[in-house]
C-alpha cells in the first residue's frame, strides 16, 4: 500500500522549476513535498520503514528538516527527472558507518559520483555501528540511478536545482559562505567540525562550469580531503586526497595554499607518525618559502648559537600568529577545547626550552581556559563520562604545564594534587614540587602493588610499571629497590639478536636507560645500547648545530600549514627532535604525563642568548651561553635536579680563563638563579659543590 501511496502522490503535477521531494511526510520547515510532476520514483515494495534518523552534520545552506527522518530501502533506487535541461541532482541518504557498501550515482549508464565506492581497507580496530551522510551529487538531464549494494540504508530526500539557478543564484553564495567558513574557525561555534562543512559547499561548487569556481572548489576539496587523511589515516581518504591533489594542481598549479598542502603532505608535516599521499607532485610542486626578520649576529657568534637564534625565531613566529590571530581571551585556538590542549606541548617545550614569550603567553591562557572549562562542567553536574575524563585530562596536563612555567605559584600546583590512578602525570609534578608525603606515599603504594601483581604472575618486575615511573619513585623514595627494578627492563639489551623488537623499543626512548645508567654506573648493557658514553662540548653544540640547521629548513616553508590553513589544532608540530632537547634541558624534555627527569629549563625572557647543557648530575652542572646582545646582560635559568646545598659558580671562555664567578645556594628544587652575560662572548657556566 506505501509503495503505490508513494508513486501516486510523486505523480501529482506540480508548477515548479525545481524541487526537492521526501519519500515521507516533510516535516515542518522542510522545503520538499511528497510530489513533483519533474521527478518519478517508483518506491521499491521492500524495506519500507520510517525511521527517526540522528542529527547528521551539515551545513545550514544544505539542510532541510527532511532530512530528520528517512525510509528504510536496500539495493538500487531509479529515478525519472523529467524537468528540461540539466539540472543539479542531490540525493541525501544515511548509510552504515562502516564502509563496506558502495553507493553511487549514475546516468545514462556513466558513473557521475563515485566518492562513496567500497575501498578495500583493514576492518576499524573498534566496530562501527552508527550513520553517515551521504550525498551522491551531479548535474544531470533525465532518468538517474543510485546505486548500492547495501542490505539497508536510508533515502531522506532528492533535490533538483535548474543549473542556470545553481551558477546564478546558489554557487555564488555557497562560495562565500565556504570563504568564511575557510577564514573563521569560530563562525557559529563550528570549530573543527567545519571541515565537513567546508567538504559539502566545494563537492557541490566544484560542479560548477564557470571555471574561476571550480578551480576554487576543487582546491578546497583537496584540502578538506587533506585534512581528513590526517586524522583518518584511512587507505579510502588517502586515495581521495591522492585524486584530488592531482586534479586540483593540474587546473590550479600555481595556487599558494595549494601548494602548501601538498607539500605538507609529501613532508609528513601533520602527523607525528604515520603516512600521507606520497605521488608525482611531490616532485613537481615546490614548497613556499618564508623567512624571519633578524637583526645581524655578531661576527664572533658560533654556529651552534647562530643556529639556534633562527629556530627560535621560527618557533615565536608560529607561536605569535596563534596568540595574536587566533586565541581567544578564554584560550580557545578554534579546534575544539581537546584538540587545541595539543598545542599546549609545542608551547611548553618551545617556553621552557628556548625562552619563548609568546608561546608562554598563549600557554597561560589556554591552561586557564581548560581549567575553567573543567570547572564549570564539574559544577555543571557532566555525567558523561567519556568527555568528562577527556575534559579532566587535557585540564590536569595542561595545569602541568603552568606550573612547570610557574612552580612557585602554589595555587597552580594544588591543581596538580590528583590520585595517582586518576592524573599519574599530575600526581608526579605534585609531588616533585611539594615533597608532600601523602603523595609519595600513593605512588610508592602504586609502585609496590604493581611489582607484587607481576612478581606473582612470574613474570618480571619491569612489566608492572614502566622504567622511568620506577625511576621517579626512586627519586623521590630513595628507595634503591626501584632503581634496581627498573634495571629489569633492560635486560633485553643483552640478546638483542633474539629480541630485536623490544631493543628497538627501548633505543627509540632512550632517557629512561641514560637515567638509569647515570645513578647506577653499570656499563653491561652498553653494548646492546650501543651507548659510547656522554659526549664532549665539542660533539654537543656540532650536533646542535646539525639539528637545528635541518629542522629550521623544514620550519622555513609553508607557514600556512602551521598556522591559518590548520583545522585540527591538535595537529601542529614544531619539529623539534628528541636529541636536540636533551641538549637544551639536560635530560628528558618535559612531559605532562612523566616526572621532571630533566636539569634545567629557561624562564621567557626578552634577552636574546642562545643556550646548551653540556652536562648534569645530582650534584654538578655545565652551561654553554652566548649573548646576542650588544651590551651586558643575563641568563635566567631554572635549576630543577641538583641537591640542595652550598655550590659555587665559574664562567669562562671555553677553555679560557674565568670571567666570573660567585656563590650560590639550592634551597629547594627547582631553584631559579641568574648568571651575568657578557656581550658577544661564548661562555660556559661550570656548578660544583662548593669546598666546606
Amino acid at each position: 500500500m506505501i509503495r503505490a501511496l508513494l508513486l501516486a502522490s510523486f505523480l501529482v503535477p506540480q508548477a515548479v522549476q525545481g524541487g526537492c521531494i521526501s519519500p515521507l511526510d516533510p516535516p515542518e520547515g522542510s522545503a520538499c513535498s511528497t510530489s513533483s510532476n519533474e521527478l518519478l520514483w517508483p518506491a521499491p515494495a521492500r524495506l519500507l520503514e520510517r525511521v527517526k534518523l540522528p542529527r547528521l552534520r551539515y551545513d545550514r545552506e544544505i539542510f532541510d528538516t527532511a532530512l530528520a527522518q528517512g525510509l528504510a530501502v536496500k539495493g538500487d533506487l531509479d529515478f525519472d527527472l523529467r524537468a528540461p535541461g540539466p539540472h543539479l541532482v542531490e540525493v541525501f541518504l544515511a548509510v552504515p558507518d562502516g564502509g563496506e557498501h558502495s553507493f553511487t550515482l549514475e546516468a545514462g549508464g556513466q558513473a557521475v559520483d563515485t566518492r562513496f565506492r567500497a575501498f578495500p581497507q583493514p576492518a576499524p580496530a573498534v566496530a562501527r555501528t552508527g550513520l553517515r551522510s551521504v550525498c551522491l551529487l551531479g548535474v544531470l538531464t533525465g532518468p538517474f540511478t543510485v546505486r548500492s549494494d547495501s542490505p539497508r540504508y536510508f533515502f531522506s530526500m532528492v533535490r533538483w536545482t535548474p543549473q542556470d539557478q545553481f551558477e546564478g543564484s546558489l554557487a555564488p553564495r555557497w562560495l562565500d559562505r565556504a570563504r568564511q567558513l575557510a577564514a573563521d574557525p569560530f563562525l557559529e561555534d563550528l570549530r573543527a567540525g567545519r571541515r565537513v562543512n567546508l567538504e559539502q559547499l566545494y563537492d557541490r561548487l566544484a560542479l560548477s562550469r564557470r571555471p574561476e569556481i571550480r578551480r576554487e572548489a576543487v582546491t578546497g576539496q583537496a584540502r578538506a580531503a587533506y585534512w581528513l587523511a590526517v586524522g583518518s589515516q584511512e587507505p579510502r581518504d588517502m586515495a581521495r586526497t591522492d585524486s584530488l591533489f592531482r586534479e586540483a594542481l593540474n587546473l590550479a598549479p600555481g595556487d599558494k595554499v595549494l601548494r602548501q598542502t601538498i607539500s605538507s603532505s609529501c613532508q609528513q608535516r601533520n602527523i607525528p607518525s604515520g603516512r600521507m599521499p606520497y605521488g608525482s607532485y611531490c616532485l613537481e610542486t615546490a614548497p613556499v618559502p618564508w623567512d624571519v626578520s633578524l637583526t645581524p649576529a655578531p661576527p664572533e657568534a658560533p654556529e651552534w648559537a647562530v643556529l639556534q637564534r633562527r629556530l627560535a625565531a621560527r618557533l615565536e613566529a608560529i607561536s605569535k600568529w596563534w596568540v595574536e590571530w587566533r586565541q581567544r581571551p578564554n584560550g580557545e585556538l578554534g579546534g575544539g577545547w581537546e584538540a587545541d590542549s595539543g598545542m599546549l606541548r609545542q608551547w611548553g617545550l618551545a617556553a621552557l626550552g628556548l625562552g619563548s614569550p609568546a608561546a608562554a603567553s598563549g600557554l597561560r591562557k589556554l591552561a586557564e581556559g581548560l581549567w575553567t572549562r573543567w570547572q564549570v562542567e564539574r559544577s555543571a553536574g557532566n555525567r558523561e563520562a567519556a568527555a568528562g575524563a577527556e575534559a579532566a585530562r587535557a585540564a590536569l596536563e595542561a595545569q602541568t604545564w603552568l606550573a612547570a612555567l610557574s612552580p612557585g605559584d602554589a595555587g597552580v600546583v594544588a591543581r596538580l594534587d590528583q590520585p595517582p590512578d586518576r592524573a599519574l602525570g599530575p600526581a608526579l609534578w605534585y609531588a616533585y614540587l611539594t615533597r608532600d608525603r601523602t603523595a609519595t606515599g600513593l605512588l610508592r603504594e602504586m609502585a609496590d602493588s604493581g611489582l607484587a601483581a607481576a612478581r606473582s604472575a612470574g613474570s618480571a618486575g619491569s612489566q608492572a610499571r614502566p622504567a622511568w615511573f620506577l625511576l621517579a619513585v626512586h627519586h623521590l623514595t630513595a628507595d634503591a629497590r626501584y632503581l634496581e627494578t627498573a634495571g629489569e627492563s633492560f635486560q633485553a639489551l643483552a640478546r638483542c639478536e633474539s629480541v630485536p623488537e623490544a631493543c628497538d623499543e627501548i633505543r627509540g626512548s632512550p632517557q629512561s636507560y641514560l637515567e638509569w645508567r647515570r645513578l647506577t654506573g653499570d656499563s653491561k648493557y652498553d653494548a646492546g645500547f650501543r651507548y659510547r658514553g656522554e659526549p664532549l662540548a665539542t660533539e654537543v653544540v656540532w650536533n646542535m648545530a646539525v639539528s637545528a640547521r635541518e629542522n629550521e629548513t623544514l620550519l622555513a616553508t609553508d607557514f600556512d600549514m602551521y598556522t591559518s590553513e590548520v583545522i585540527d589544532t591538535g595537529r601542529v608540530y614544531y619539529p623539534l627532535p628528541p636529541d636536540y632537547l636533551r641538549h637544551i634541558f639536560g635530560g628528558e624534555a618535559p612531559q605532562a604525563d612523566r616526572y621532571p627527569a630533566f636539569a634545567v629549563t629557561w624562564p621567557p625572557s626578552e634577552t636574546q642568548f642562545a643556550r646548551a647543557v653540556l652536562a648534569s648530575g645530582p650534584r654538578s652542572l655545565t652551561l654553554r651561553l652566548f649573548s646576542f646582545e650588544a651590551r651586558p646582560s643575563s641568563a635566567q635559568v631554572r635549576l630543577w635536579r641538583l641537591e640542595p646545598g652550598r655550590y659555587h659558580w665559574r664562567s669562562a671562555e671555553p677553555y679560557g680563563a674565568e670571567l666570573a664567578s660567585g656563590d650560590l645556594v639550592v634551597a629547594g628544587r627547582p631553584e631559579t638563579v641568574r648568571f651575568p652575560l657578557p656581550p658577544a662572548r661564548e661562555i660556559d657556566v661550570n656548578i660544583r659543590p662548593a669546598q666546606p
